[in-house]
């Protein structure tokens, strides 16, 4: 979920994140586990929007293939795609600031669109 480089400078970010998580139960855990191995495809959701979509891919990414996150891309009529180079699942950890400016930049496309 994160880069080797970030486990070893941040390793106070990924304690705190596990902290939190050992306030779930093991149950709720398994549940929200197994809710995301066995989601189906809404693939289709994202092909009809009428609305830009964002994806901010993780170049370094191993949970979702880079096959899939582009594959993806090609879906709805607007996709605004930012990649994450050096960056592995967790961008808005890795790299908060730059993950904050590619929202901030895709709201500012969309109020745009409106116009």
């Amino acid at each position: 979920m994160f880069t080797q480089n970030f486990r070893k400078t941040r390793k106070h970010i990924i304690d705190n994140l596990i902290n939190k998580a050992q306030a779930y139960s093991p149950e709720t855990l398994i549940l929200g586990l197994n809710a995301m191995k066995n989601r189906r495809d809404r693939s289709n959701i994202i092909r009809e929007l009428d609305c830009p979509v964002q994806f901010i891919i993780g170049q370094l990414d191993t949970a979702i293939s880079w096959k899939h996150s582009i594959d993806q891309t090609s879906l709805p009529d607007i996709g605004c795609i930012e990649i994450m180079k050096d960056i592995r699942h967790q961008g808005m950890f890795e790299a908060q600031e730059l993950t904050q400016n590619m929202i901030m930049k895709f709201i500012d496309f969309c109020l745009k669109q409106e116009r």
